[in-house]
């Protein structure tokens, strides 16, 4: 709800006006102030699990998305695994056990970390 607020519903993912005043022209008549819409594939699905769990959680069983979505993470991710690895080697992330872990020090950085499986990303965070 509101300005620019986002939304996902099951399959779809909803964005809303960022202008004030068409927000609120679009509520005084009684439509939905939506920017733009978007179904959601397969990957954008898998990749969102990914996103929001590692959010939240600051780890992920990566064979809790094998099964959930009947892929072999290791060959999936296989690019991303590898974009990890500054991650690793800076002591922000940490990959065993067959689970990715955001470390303790890493937990200010998740959502770079995340980026990392965002596929519509426009260009990678430099710092």
């Amino acid at each position: 709800m509101g300005v620019h607020s986002y939304s996902t519903i099951g399959e779809y993912y909803f964005q809303n006006l960022y202008d004030i005043r068409k927000y609120q022209e679009s509520l005084g008549q009684r439509s939905f102030p939506v920017f733009r819409g978007h179904k959601l594939t397969r990957d954008d699905l898998i990749r969102r699990d990914i996103i929001q769990t590692l959010r939240s959680f600051f780890s992920l069983d990566l064979r809790s998305i094998e099964n959930k979505y009947g892929i072999g993470f290791e060959e999936y991710f296989k690019a991303e695994l590898v974009a990890l690895d500054n991650y690793i080697k800076d002591g922000l992330v940490d990959v065993r056990d067959r689970a990715i872990v955001i470390t303790e020090k890493g937990h200010q950085f998740a959502n770079t970390v995340c980026y990392v499986f965002d596929n519509y990303k426009q260009t990678r965070p430099k710092f």
